[in-house]
């Protein structure tokens, strides 16, 4: 069974909402990673929801299955310190510190299309978008790094005998624009320096 929750306040990362997308040959999904405040409300609501997935899912045996799906990360709420860190320079994304981490994606074929929202800045009104429509300075823009609030549903259940808990994205809802994130962290001066064998000036007067 699915237990449907809402998230208020969430980062959006690597978002693909307007438009379903396939990777290596697997079906048209559309994804979205939501970055949950640490001890928020938000953070609650999706413990919560996790616990009343696995609980209908092994009614009395769901804190052991839960521990075997996290111990294999079979779950789709992770700790920001169990994320991926940057390759080139080892340290963690600074937007993972202090986060909880929930995967989410849609199916296309299987779920249907996934309806998105953003809000008018001049009234506070949610506007549904599509891939075709032009955003003006009045929208929010739905990009990776805007907040917002994401309707998900959870579900646990067992692929050859090993147990995860899943996450179908509903609905999202982009409230307010976000400094962009990039994909990986800049390289350090030095190593700029070094890779192009010219010394760099860090504080250079404006051209002109």
């Amino acid at each position: 069974m699915h237990r449907n929750i809402t998230l208020d306040g969430v980062r959006f990362n690597w978002i693909d909402v307007l438009e379903a997308k396939s990777y290596k040959g697997a079906p048209a999904r559309y994804r979205a990673e939501l970055l949950i405040p640490e001890g928020s409300t938000a953070h609650k609501v999706a413990e919560e929801g996790v616990q009343s997935a696995a609980s209908e899912r092994w009614p009395g045996k769901e804190e052991a299955r839960l521990k075997v799906a996290t111990t294999n990360r079979k779950v789709a709420l992770k700790s920001g310190t169990d994320m991926p860190v940057d390759k080139d320079s080892g340290d963690p994304y600074p937007h993972y510190e202090d986060t909880q981490v929930l995967s989410t994606s849609r199916v296309l074929d299987r779920d249907g299309p996934l309806r998105v929202f953003v809000q008018r800045k001049s009234t506070g009104k949610l506007v549904e978008v599509t891939a075709d429509t032009v955003f003006d300075d009045d929208l929010v823009n739905p990009q990776r790094g805007a907040y917002g609030k994401a309707l998900v549903s959870l579900w646990a259940w067992e692929h050859e005998g090993s147990p995860q808990v899943n996450c179908t994205l509903e609905s999202v809802a982009f409230t307010a624009d976000g400094e962009p994130m990039g994909n990986r962290a800049p390289l350090k001066t030095e190593a700029i320096a070094d890779a192009f064998g010219v010394e760099v000036e860090e504080d250079a007067s404006p051209f002109g």
